[in-house]
């Protein structure tokens, strides 16, 4: 399978040398998420999470190429997110839900 991660990012996740920086699943505050893709540039992390828009993609990625990843549940928000720009994607993340008592039960089949 062809790795399509940037190549920077590939070295450092070889080496266990990446690091994540998470703006918040709920933060969909544009000038926020700037702020802390700034920030994370400025502190050399390799790369940063962000909410699962693509609204907010297509604008971090307007300003920045700095590697994005977005988690989400829902394969077309994925999809569209990737088409924005995103350069990584997670299935899950379900933290956000504990909170609303909305538990996802997964069978394995």
């Amino acid at each position: 399978m062809k790795n399509l991660l940037p190549f920077e990012l590939q070295q450092k996740i070889s080496k266990q040398k990446a690091v994540k920086i998470i703006t918040g699943l709920n933060n969909f505050s544009i000038n926020s998420i700037i702020k802390i893709v700034k920030a994370t540039e400025l502190g050399q992390a390799s790369y940063v999470d962000i909410a699962a828009n693509p609204k907010i993609i297509s604008t971090i990625k307007s300003i920045n190429s700095f590697p994005l990843c977005v988690s989400s549940i829902e394969p077309l928000e994925l999809l569209d997110c990737v088409i924005k720009g995103a350069d990584i994607i997670e299935v899950g993340n379900f933290d956000i839900f504990y909170d609303k008592k909305i538990f996802c039960l997964l069978n394995k089949y």
